[in-house]
């Protein structure tokens, strides 16, 4: 439950990319790869948005093969970089989902929190898979309403300023922040 809580900004935005432009929030990685052979037939394995592989395992598994497509990706639990166009057995602990966040990525998670105010302030820990990453679009609006069918929501940017923290660019008529940064970290710098 805290890992999905976790990816709740991640996943809004997905599912507003979908509802604007018709990019599926979880897809086949041949969509995404369709000049990859090696994913035209993957069915157990997937993309959680643009950035995140997911390749689970059922109960009586202790190990499976992943194939990760070109580029450079990263264990989500302890940043290993695995290069991509090729298969790897991993024997994740059962309690660990498999993810891999593709180089590039700026990815923002909220932190645990134990009481929520009407939705606002949520803090966010924003990670930066590499050394030069795209920037993560997030979506604001009151979560609860169709005013944003109106235009009360913001577009907020988190940019990578190449450096240990990024910047946000918040822009839209929301008039409240939902979202502020608590933590930045940045990965498979070298």
């Amino acid at each position: 439950l805290k890992l999905r809580e976790a990816f709740v900004p991640y996943l809004y935005a997905a599912f507003r990319k979908y509802a604007t432009e018709g990019i599926p929030p979880f897809r086949a990685l041949v969509l995404d790869y369709p000049d990859d052979p090696e994913t035209h037939s993957l069915d157990l394995q997937y993309l959680m948005g643009d950035d995140v592989l997911v390749a689970p395992l059922t109960a009586e598994e202790t190990e499976r093969s992943v194939y990760l497509p070109a580029g450079t990706w990263y264990s989500f639990w302890d940043q290993t970089p695995y290069e991509g166009g090729r298969h790897y057995t991993i024997a994740p602990p059962l309690e660990q989902i498999p993810l891999f966040i593709k180089a590039g990525t700026t990815l923002p998670l909220a932190l645990s929190i134990e009481h929520q105010k009407d939705g606002y302030d949520i803090p966010l820990a924003v990670t930066f898979y590499g050394p030069t990453c795209r920037d993560a679009v997030l979506f604001e609006d009151d979560g609860v309403s169709y005013d944003f069918e109106e235009g009360d929501f913001n577009v907020v940017s988190i940019h990578d300023a190449s450096t240990s923290e990024g910047k946000i660019v918040r822009q839209g008529r929301f008039p409240k922040p939902v979202y502020h940064v608590a933590r930045w970290t940045r990965i498979g710098v070298f």
